[in-house]
C-alpha cells in the first residue's frame, strides 16, 4: 500500500529542490529563485508522501492584471516529480490552495500556465484570459484565473 498523500504548509527552502528538478532542470537552484524579495504574506506548500516532498507550490499576494479590484492571490512555482506525473498530486496541491484561498475571503486566483499544463488547469475549472506569450528561457505561457463566490 502506498503512503497517504498529505499537502502541507513549508519553508520556500523545501520547495527548492523539487521546483529546480522539474521548472529549471539542468541549471543551478538560484536559478528557481524568484526575482525579487518574497512578500512576506507568501506562502509553500508541498504534498507529502511520506517524509518524501513529491509535489510544491506557493501563494503570493499580487493584484492580477486584469483585475485590480478582486483580493488575489497569485500561484507560483507548482511543480510535481515527473515520475509521479498525472497521479492527481499537482490537483491535490490546487485544492489545498484553493480551500485555503476561500478560508482567507481570496476572490480570484490566477497564475501564469506553462502551455503544456493549460489542459491540467482547465480541467480543475480555470479559465485564460489574453494572448499566449513567452517567458524568455522557459516558454510559452497563458494567463490562467478562478474567481471564488464570497462564503
Amino acid at each position: 500500500m502506498s503512503p497517504v498523500l498529505e499537502v502541507r504548509e513549508v519553508t520556500s527552502a523545501q520547495t527548492l529542490p523539487l521546483r529546480t528538478k522539474v521548472l529549471r532542470p539542468g541549471r543551478e537552484p538560484s536559478e528557481a529563485l524568484f526575482n525579487g524579495p518574497m512578500p512576506a504574506e507568501s506562502r509553500h506548500f508541498a504534498a507529502f508522501e511520506g517524509d518524501e516532498i513529491v509535489g510544491v507550490g506557493f501563494i503570493v499576494p499580487i493584484t492580477a492584471p486584469f483585475d485590480a479590484n478582486s483580493k488575489a492571490w497569485m500561484l507560483r512555482g507548482m511543480a510535481v516529480d515527473p515520475d509521479r506525473q498525472g497521479q492527481g498530486i499537482g490537483a491535490a496541491i490546487v485544492r489545498f490552495v484553493e480551500e485555503d484561498a476561500r478560508r482567507e475571503g481570496i476572490e480570484l486566483l490566477w497564475f501564469n500556465a506553462r502551455k503544456q499544463a493549460v489542459g491540467f488547469y482547465a480541467r480543475l475549472g480555470f479559465e485564460s484570459i489574453g494572448e499566449e506569450f513567452m517567458i524568455p528561457n522557459i516558454g510559452p505561457h497563458l494567463v490562467m484565473f478562478k474567481r471564488f463566490e464570497a462564503e
